[in-house]
């Protein structure tokens, strides 16, 4: 799944990006964005690391500084709500 996330983004599929994740079963959403965030932040240049719950449908991300990658500079907290 992560395949075709980092193909669309390389490509800057923007609407196909939103439409995959939206298409995904209710139990993957959480654990794909957590994921797909982390891979983004870490392409971005940050030290990204996952440390959320499983099925929470959620993303809790830490992210350091690589100039201070012993000091967590943000945490990101995400969650998906259904409509």
């Amino acid at each position: 799944m992560m395949k075709t996330l980092i193909s669309l983004t390389r490509n800057k599929q923007h609407s196909k990006i939103k439409e995959y994740l939206e298409s995904l079963p209710l139990k993957d959403k959480g654990p794909i964005f957590e994921e797909y965030l982390e891979y983004l932040l870490n392409g971005n240049g940050l030290l990204a690391k996952r440390v959320g719950g499983r099925g929470d449908l959620g993303a809790d991300i830490l992210v350091y500084n690589p100039k201070t990658p012993d000091q967590v500079d943000t945490i990101i907290q995400v969650k998906k709500t259904l409509e």
